[in-house]
């Protein structure tokens, strides 16, 4: 492990008593290009889902569960600003409050932390979904706060490219997948490889922006993707889901 990982030990969100962090890179025979959000996207998703495995296991609400792991990590410089953000949008989604039968809400929050610099961008979102009787999935609506630093410079602009992340991460969430059959993709155009359209997009998109004193801010072109797959997951009530895309 390097030094940079173990200092990023101590900047961990969630507070866990026991910590072990080990790394393995696996190398395939498929070339794999970049991908949007980069390893924030499954990172996230693997790190939030599983702080809501515990949820689940410990019969405790997924918004109160986050909140209380934050707040008990006493060393977690960014604690105060990670529950403001999580009080805001659950208030903003109305958290907790009834919802039609075969509705759901999930929660997850990230802010592109990483070992290797001290730029971040705070984003927590809520999402509500749908499952129709024949199990199709809608993503009605979604709640979203994002850090405004010690100011964005073009608030519309930033406004804008969460909602059209919004629509990229669900599409990822779904569908985004590649399939290798016979030594060659399967998938070749857009008549095979799923992309969410005008009518896949959330009737309902919030966003609001918190005041932090984060004067570098990592970007705003995909910060705000890597927490709709893990929502999604949690809000899919009775079954554990620990894979995407979601369509299959």
């Amino acid at each position: 492990m390097s030094d940079q990982a173990v200092r990023g030990l101590d900047q961990l969100p969630y507070f866990v008593p026991t910590v072990h962090y080990d790394v393995h890179t696996q190398n395939g025979h498929v070339p794999v290009g970049t991908r949007r959000s980069t390893g924030s996207g499954v990172n996230v998703f693997y790190l939030e889902s599983f702080i809501d495995n515990l949820a689940h296991a410990a019969g405790k609400d997924a918004y109160e569960y986050l909140r209380e792991l934050v707040a008990r990590n006493k060393k977690f410089r960014d604690r105060d600003d990670w529950l403001k953000a999580l009080d805001l949008v659950a208030n903003m989604s109305a958290w907790g409050t009834p919802l039609p039968d075969g509705w759901a809400r999930g929660i997850a929050i990230d802010d592109r932390r990483r070992p290797s610099r001290s730029t971040i961008a705070l984003c927590a979102q809520v999402v509500t979904i749908s499952i129709s009787k024949s199990g199709q999935l809608r993503l009605e609506r979604v709640d979203c706060v994002f850090d405004d630093g010690f100011s964005l410079v073009n608030r519309l602009s930033v406004r804008k490219q969460i909602e059209g992340q919004i629509a990229w991460a669900f599409s990822d969430a779904m569908w985004h997948q590649i399939t290798i059959r016979d030594g060659r993709t399967v998938e070749s155009n857009f008549d095979t490889y799923k992309i969410a359209r005008m009518a896949d997009y959330p009737p309902a998109v919030n966003i609001q922006f918190l005041k932090t004193d984060n004067k570098w801010i990592s970007g705003v072109g995909e910060e705000a993707i890597p927490q709709i797959a893990p929502a999604i997951a949690q809000a899919i009530t009775g079954k554990r889901i620990r894979s995407v895309p979601f369509g299959n």
